[in-house]
């Protein structure tokens, strides 16, 4: 143990060498350095031998539960129950392992059933009419709700950016806004990662050419702080017409599209519903450490799951809500893109 560090898991194979006493005493020795298990203390064949052994273990003080194996004769299975305090014994490792992975089950299946649900939230700022909203107002919405957005501003006019810029801050993203521009990367209307106040002036002009090579002529532009290094996700809520709200999570930001990985839950959500949304997602893995990379803040990734459904269902006119991407860091998480869309209010 003191050679590899307490992190490392050891497990020890005895090869059936010793005689009771000393199985007995080398258990007890190795159990402080958190061994994993002891494989084969005694020869199969010494049935009373092992008798003795499963006295000793019902008196054993564990730190952990641990469960017995005993690869022996089959008349000693009938002794094993006369043993006070002997938990439940095994014949092969198999077996052992899938009763801990259903008590594992059954504890989670019973912490989900007894979790609250979030309360419903509804918030002062939510505009009284239909459809999309604008950039200011779906942020606006988000952040009243306790999702972080990255800092932003909005503005009408081109001659607005230089001053509006300096207040946000560099690195910038632009995006331009409008009733027709939702979709903003496919209609080339967003820049990342603008340095300074010529490279924005430029970027603005170009994405106001582009769009009006396509007919369209943007409200007004929004101003946000660039963001690098997090890792896209998106969270979403859509309404079914039997279940209601429901809230989603999912990984790829843009490209959820291609990855199509993500998990669904009715509105209003507990903390434990989100945790096993994120256990379902087949690139979980890319939200803990790999390639020298810290873990993402899964509790805060928790909270804006549980924070968003907690919206969904108590603002019944929101039809649709797309927070794409959400990115998460080791430090939090925070909200980038935001498309919202009310119904019937």
């Amino acid at each position: 143990r003191q050679a590899v560090g307490p992190e490392v898991l050891l497990f020890t194979d005895a090869g059936g060498n010793y005689d009771v006493p000393r199985a007995i005493a080398l258990g007890r020795a190795l159990e402080p350095l958190k061994v994993g298990w002891l494989e084969a203390p005694l020869p199969p064949e010494q049935v009373d031998g092992y008798a003795e052994v499963a006295h000793a273990l019902a008196q054993a003080k564990a730190a952990k539960p641990f469960l017995p194996v005993f690869m022996t004769s089959p008349e000693f299975y009938a002794r094993a129950l006369e043993v006070p305090n002997l938990p439940p014994v095994y014949r092969f490792p198999e077996e052992a392992v899938e009763a801990l992975s259903a008590q594992r089950r059954a504890l989670k299946a019973a912490a989900l059933a007894s979790a609250a649900p979030a309360a419903p939230f509804r918030p002062a700022s939510l505009p009284q009419r239909s459809g999309f909203l604008p950039p200011h107002e779906a942020l606006t919405l988000i952040a009243e709700a306790g999702i972080p957005v990255a800092p932003w501003a909005t503005v009408r006019t081109l001659q607005e950016l230089p001053e509006t810029a300096e207040k946000v801050g560099f690195p910038l993203v632009l995006k331009a806004f409008g009733q027709a521009i939702v979709h903003k990367t496919e209609l080339s209307a967003v820049a990342l990662n603008i340095q300074n106040q010529e490279l924005l002036q430029a970027e603005a002009q170009r994405m106001s050419q582009r769009l009006a090579g396509q007919g369209l002529s943007p409200e007004g532009f929004l101003l946000q702080r660039f963001l690098p290094g997090g890792r896209e996700l998106i969270l979403g809520v859509s309404r079914d017409p039997a279940l209601g709200p429901l809230v989603l999570c999912g990984l790829g930001g843009i490209a959820v599209e291609v990855w199509q990985d993500v998990a669904l839950r009715v509105a209003p959500c507990s903390s434990q519903d989100a945790e096993a949304m994120l256990e379902e997602l087949k690139g979980k893995g890319l939200l803990g450490s790999f390639r020298w990379q810290p873990p993402v803040d899964r509790k805060a990734l928790v909270e804006a799951i549980v924070r968003l459904s907690a919206l969904a269902s108590g603002v019944p006119e929101l039809a649709e809500c797309d927070i794409n991407p959400l990115l998460a860091f080791p430090g939090g998480v925070v909200a980038v893109d935001v498309r919202v869309r009310l119904e019937g209010a």
